[in-house]
Order: structure tokens, then C-alpha cells, then sequence
């Protein structure tokens, strides 16, 4: 009998390598299939980082479920700790990164970022929705960063399968800084003059923006003319030549249906 428990652990044993031996070399093989995969550290091999990572969520969603409410700092921390640790064994479980970003982000943008960083670091570099969803949680936030937004944004458009309203997104943040209706209006027309035919949402977009700051500055350009004495003759022609741009900037857009890309679009001066 002593014998026999012996051979059946000896048995066990060999099992047990042969199984890591077959799970790491399958491993190696799914690096070879998808490249960016082996940039992401793990934890445990033959198997057992996806199957703790998976045990983790699950108590993660029964935490969740029982804090119900508004977490204080604690827990805030708390289920940064355990979102922190569950990427760790599984560095690339794309909904723990986007899940823990949303619930962390009302009370602490920062460990939100430190999240969503952490996922496009270890190996999520080519899932648009973690630089966009940064994106998203900078605008929000109150003390939010436009140009770190815009930054977040530019990566996400880049990536495969990036919805289109990631891009416009993106002007509306550079437009944010801007001060002058004219640049404003002008930063619009160059997104609209290089929008794809099929592109119709956001070309309608972009007129209805580029309409709205040019009747800003022919606004402004009028109330400058009323203060500008007609002896200032420099100052005068320089007002107009900006109101003349806004009219023709409406004229432009006028002539640009929606749908129809055949018709020619202005040169952006």
C-alpha cells in the first residue's frame, strides 16, 4: 500500500511538469501568434495567473456588490489594491482596467490614470478604449489637463477600431485652448477638408462649429471696427481682412453638403 501511494504521488508529480511544461510551451506559442503579448509580465505560469485572475474578479464583483453606495477612502484604496493585484496576475484582463478606471474615477482620477497607464503599459497598447477612457476621466475631472486629454485622445484614433467621434473629440479639446474665434474656426475647416466621404456625422459637426465661431468674430470684428478711429487706417484693414475670412469661411461651408463628396472643398487659408 506504502508503495503504491508513493508511485501514485511520484505520478502526480510528473503530471504536474509535464502540465507546466505543455502550458508554458503553448504560452511561448500564443507570443509568437501575437507579439505584444510578451511585454506583459505574468505572474504564475501553466495556466494558474488566468485562473486566479478570473477567482479575483469574481470575489472583486461580490466586494463591490456588498459596498454598496458611495466608497469612502478606504475602500477607494482598497479596490485600487485588489484591481492593482488582479492585473498583475492577468496583465491583460482589458475590463478590470476600464471597470476599475470608472469606479475609481468620480473621488480619484489619479489612481484611475495609474490604472488605465498600467493596462497600455503591460501590453494593452493597441485597445483604443483605455487611452480614450483616460481621456474621458481628464476632461471630467476638475482639476483636468485639455492638452493631457488631447494627448490621451491623438493615441486612441490611432489604434484599430477607433470609432470616429474619437478623433472629433479630439479637436474639441484643442479647440478648448484657444482663445481666438478665428483659430478656433480655421482648426475646425482643416479637420472638415480631411474627413473621408462616409464620414457625414462629423463633417455636419464641423459646420455647424465652424459656422458658430465665424459669426463670433464677425461679431467681434464689428464691435472692434465701432472703437477703431478711421485715421488707423493699419488696424482697420486688419479687422476687415479677419471679418472678410469669417464671411468667406460661411461660404465655404455653404457649398459642402454632408454626403456629397464630389463637391470641391476651399484651400484652408
Amino acid at each position: 500500500m506504502k508503495n503504491a501511494n508513493i508511485g501514485l504521488i511520484v505520478a502526480l508529480v510528473i503530471g504536474l511538469v509535464a502540465c507546466a511544461f505543455l502550458a508554458n510551451s503553448v504560452y511561448d506559442s500564443k507570443i509568437t501568434m501575437e507579439p505584444y503579448e510578451g511585454t506583459a509580465p505574468t505572474a504564475f505560469y501553466a495556466g494558474m495567473d488566468k485562473f486566479l485572475s478570473n477567482i479575483s474578479w469574481m470575489t472583486l464583483v461580490q466586494w463591490e456588490a456588498r459596498n454598496t453606495g458611495r466608497p469612502d477612502e478606504a475602500q477607494l484604496q482598497a479596490l485600487y489594491r485588489k484591481l492593482d493585484a488582479l492585473t498583475n496576475l492577468d496583465p491583460l484582463f482589458k475590463d478590470a482596467y476600464l471597470d476599475g478606471a470608472l469606479v475609481l474615477a468620480p473621488a480619484h482620477p489619479d489612481l484611475a490614470h495609474q490604472l488605465l497607464d498600467k493596462g497600455m503599459k503591460l501590453g494593452l497598447s493597441g485597445e483604443w478604449k483605455l487611452p480614450f477612457y483616460a481621456a474621458m476621466i481628464e476632461r471630467m475631472s476638475s482639476h483636468g489637463d485639455s492638452q493631457r486629454a488631447e494627448a490621451y485622445l491623438d493615441q486612441a484614433r490611432k489604434l484599430p477600431n477607433a470609432p470616429a467621434y474619437v478623433d472629433s473629440l479630439r479637436i474639441h479639446c484643442q479647440v478648448e485652448r484657444m482663445t481666438d474665434p478665428q483659430d478656433a474656426m480655421d482648426t475646425w475647416y482643416n479637420y472638415l477638408i480631411g474627413l473621408s466621404p462616409d464620414r457625414s456625422w462629423q463633417r455636419r459637426l464641423a459646420i455647424g462649429e465652424i459656422n458658430d465661431d465665424a459669426q463670433q468674430l464677425i461679431a467681434q470684428c464689428n464691435t472692434a471696427l465701432e472703437h477703431t478711429s478711421d485715421s488707423d487706417t493699419s488696424a482697420r484693414d486688419a479687422i476687415l481682412a479677419r471679418r472678410a475670412h469669417a464671411e468667406q469661411r460661411i461660404k465655404d461651408v455653404q457649398e459642402i453638403p454632408t454626403t456629397n463628396p464630389a463637391v470641391t472643398i476651399h484651400n484652408a487659408v
